[in-house]
């Protein structure tokens, strides 16, 4: 695995090169690593599961959360906040899921697998815009106040509340 690392570092910089969307950067990165393994891809689960042994484990996920951050610093990310973690667990999470699809995809030139991986960055980039737009909602909520809460008298088999918002009205200190 240092091996394919080190592959990855040399020549993931020279296919990027004239890539545009970080959509495509990532999937180029994901497959380039994954190419990797097609000589030995036949003998691959036995090797994860070597990999996965308790006493391997720390060293299976070294060596590819290290292949996802050279993706990814490949793709221009220099960040040093949270978001450094929180990019590089998301593309582990894509990594690894793509990997253990590839194992059982028999499709010519895994053809299956690459689509896979575009539906999985696919899947992340449309949550990061839903989570982006709930924060916006949740903005918009938080300057909001619960005024009244009631049920309908009725007796009835489905029961339901009816909220009411009211803008709340800001009140600052000032301090002399």
């Amino acid at each position: 695995m240092d091996e394919w690392n080190k592959r990855l570092e040399n020549e993931l910089p020279e296919k990027l090169r004239d890539t545009i969307s970080l959509e495509d950067r990532i999937r180029i990165g994901v497959q380039l690593r994954l190419s990797y393994l097609e000589p030995v891809l036949h003998k691959w689960p036995e090797a994860m599961y070597i990999g996965l042994d308790p006493r391997n484990i720390a060293t299976t996920v070294q060596k590819l959360w290290r292949a996802v951050d050279i993706i990814w610093h490949s793709c221009g990310d220099r960040s040093f906040d949270t978001s450094y973690y929180t990019r590089r667990v998301i593309l582990f999470k894509i990594y690894v899921s793509t990997e253990l699809y590839m194992l059982t995809d028999k499709s010519e030139g895994h053809r299956e697998t690459w689509s896979f991986l575009r539906r999985r960055i696919e899947d992340t980039i449309n949550i990061g815009q839903y989570v982006s737009g709930a924060l916006l909602l949740g903005d918009t909520v938080w300057n909001l106040s619960l005024i009244h809460i009631s049920e309908p008298t009725r007796q009835a088999e489905i029961s339901y509340a009816v909220f009411c918002l009211k803008k709340k009205i800001s009140t600052q200190k000032i301090s002399i």
